[in-house]
């Protein structure tokens, strides 16, 4: 099951979801939106905190291809 983590953007995918390395290495550590729905990511995309919200409260990997 692919499990999202937050929402985030990306400089080469744009807006996208960051997800749980659980998911596997073919969806992890970032998936396109649409992606993310199709393959039945959980919780629903809308549902998702963003990258702000979620490291308020988690310790979150810096990478350089995302903006924050």
């Amino acid at each position: 099951m692919i499990v999202g983590l937050f929402r985030t953007y990306d400089r080469l995918l744009g807006e996208c979801v960051r997800v749980h390395w659980a998911s596997g290495n073919d969806a992890a550590p970032i998936l396109h939106p649409e992606v993310y729905k199709a393959m039945g990511g959980q919780p629903a995309y809308e549902l998702l905190p963003a990258r702000k919200e979620f490291a308020a409260h988690h310790r979150v990997p810096t990478d350089p291809l995302e903006i924050v």
